[in-house]
């Protein structure tokens, strides 16, 4: 029977550790090939502008629904007052513009 070589553990952790290396490497070339700076860039570019998009959309929403509510609360004498002055300033506002 022919006699094998006998690879010790020390041998093995180096060849392990070597294999290693080379994934790691390869991966982080990888990575980078595919998460580079100007995609990441405009990745962020467009979560801005998203996020920019759906604040407009929520406050073109919320502000007209403020103003039904505050017309409605008339009956509270002190704050109907000046809600009334207020609603009667914000439309002639829009006017304006």
């Amino acid at each position: 029977m022919p006699k094998t070589p006998s690879i010790s553990k020390e041998d093995t952790l180096i060849r392990s550790v070597e294999r290693l290396t080379a994934t790691l490497q390869q991966t982080s070339h990888a990575h980078t090939a595919t998460h580079g700076t100007l995609r990441r860039l405009g990745i962020s570019f467009m979560q801005g502008m998203a996020y920019a998009f759906g604040a407009i959309a929520a406050v073109a929403i919320a502000i007209p629904l403020i103003i039904e509510l505050l017309r409605s609360v008339e009956w509270i004498p002190i704050l109907g007052d000046f809600l009334t002055k207020l609603v009667t300033w914000i439309e002639a506002a829009k006017v304006i513009r």
